[in-house]
């Protein structure tokens, strides 16, 4: 017998331990799982296509969508969307120090370092090119599998 999918949608850091609940209750509800599995988007692997194109494909093959809506659902300018994750959206393959600063629009070095960079670095979400040389005017960023992840939901 085939199953159906519930896609489950909310801010992912409102609602996580929420939607972890559902998909839980769903898995260990011996009717239901005989009928349904249940998709969160930050389960899926890092893969090289855009983040809405793959979340609209998954929406389209599944057969229930719940949206669980909190405080922050559907605002670009929640605290969901951080410096680092805006850094993250900017980043575009390789990037100077300098080029992403621009794409951002930020003049101040000392800020973007401390606001931008260095929490992206230091949450997993970019990687220096060169790391055993940090100061290396070669250097460039790019994502990881994580900051791939985060910013393109």
């Amino acid at each position: 017998m085939a199953t159906s999918s519930i896609f489950i949608s909310s801010v992912q850091k409102e609602l996580a331990e929420e939607r972890r609940a559902v998909k839980a209750f769903v898995e260990g509800d011996a009717l239901l799982r005989r009928y349904f599995t249940v998709f969160l988007f930050e389960d899926l692997p890092a893969a090289d296509r855009r983040a809405d194109e793959v979340y609209l494909d998954e929406v389209d093959r599944c057969a229930i969508y719940v949206g669980l809506f909190g405080n922050e659902y559907g605002y670009e300018d929640t605290p969901e969307v951080t410096p680092e994750v805006r850094l993250v959206r900017a980043l575009v393959g390789e990037m100077t120090r300098q080029q992403l600063q621009r794409a951002l629009e930020l003049r101040d070095d000392e800020h973007f370092r401390k606001a931008y960079l260095q929490p992206a670095l230091d949450a997993g979400l970019i990687e220096m090119t060169i790391p055993d040389k940090p100061r290396s005017s070669r250097r460039k960023y790019r994502l990881t599998a994580e900051g791939y992840r985060r910013g393109r939901t």
